[in-house]
């Protein structure tokens, strides 16, 4: 039976210790080394599947490390998980930028772990330019919210909305526009992945300045490019070509924004259906889901 082949590389002796023994019980060989060098030396003569680099290493950091490695492999043949000290925007960043794959700190969760290795290793053995969206948008970056409970009420300085109900508009939306499975399912993931960072952030638009900034050049990033571009300080979304997951995405993220300024939801389709650009079968669609929930959630209040 194949055993996946890790590297892990850090400096911290009983660091290196745990990892190889929680490592080992889920199946995976693991080698371990300290210096920067040493890894690139190993991955010339050896097959190895994931690497892990802690940010501190003896002879140079994790990111210049993973810069070396992206010099000769790509995203997806050599996958690279960078493991920091701690949680931070700057690490987080330092490490996309550098090429790794993902971002992990301490305390780590050896099962998550365990979780993210499995996905980066089907995706090299398949060996396909990048991860599919929807798997990345599950794995990449989702330790940020790890740990963290998010409410279904969101709630701004201005407004308020819930996820439960945003997150089945974005369903009954993307399955009535003609998505493929996969991408009502990507469009899915990226409402979910927003609003769990819109309490951390404030704003959908400061997510998505977030999000272009971490993911620039992923496959992620081109998937959901027009989202992240911006003009007059609004999201530039080109809805007017219809069903395509960033069309669909980007309709729903609106709607928040006008939810989240405080207007009800009738208000906020009003808005939508302002926007020249728009497309107003998509609108319509939103409009009938909405009315059906405000119908059912009256007849629902009457009974109680």
């Amino acid at each position: 039976m194949y055993r996946p082949r890790v590297l892990f590389v850090c400096t911290d002796e009983e660091i290196r210790k745990s990892f190889k023994q929680e490592l080992i019980s889920f199946g995976y060989e693991t080698i371990l080394c300290y210096r920067g060098e040493e890894a690139l030396r190993i991955i010339d003569d050896q097959v190895v599947d994931v690497l892990i680099f802690s940010v501190e290493l003896q002879d140079m950091n994790g990111f210049e490390a993973c810069r070396l490695v992206r010099q000769k492999f790509d995203f997806l043949s050599c996958p690279v998980v960078i493991h920091g000290p701690q949680d931070s925007d700057q690490l987080r960043l330092a490490a996309f930028r550098a090429g790794a794959n993902i971002f992990m700190f301490a305390p780590i969760k050896f099962d998550r772990l365990h979780y993210v290795l499995s996905l980066l290793v089907n995706g090299r053995r398949r060996y396909k330019r990048s991860l599919p969206a929807e798997e990345f948008l599950r794995i990449v970056d989702r330790e940020y919210c790890a740990g963290k409970e998010i409410e279904d009420c969101i709630t701004t300085d201005t407004g308020s909305i819930s996820k439960s109900d945003i997150l089945r508009w974005t369903n009954v939306l993307a399955k009535e526009s003609g998505l493929s499975k996969e991408q009502q399912s990507i469009a899915h993931e990226m409402i979910n992945y927003t609003l769990d960072l819109l309490t951390t952030y404030g704003s959908i638009k400061n997510v998505l300045t977030y999000l272009n900034e971490l993911w620039a050049g992923t496959s992620i990033w081109f998937e959901f490019k027009k989202l992240f571009e911006f003009s007059t300080g609004n999201l530039r979304l080109d809805t007017v070509d219809v069903h395509t997951t960033d069309g669909i995405t980007g309709l729903v993220l609106l709607l928040c924004v006008n939810l989240l300024s405080g207007k009800t939801p009738a208000e906020a389709i009003s808005s939508l259906y302002e926007i020249e650009e728009i497309n107003v079968d998509e609108v319509e669609v939103l409009n009938r889901v909405i009315s059906a929930d405000s119908f059912m959630n009256q007849i629902f209040n009457q009974l109680e």
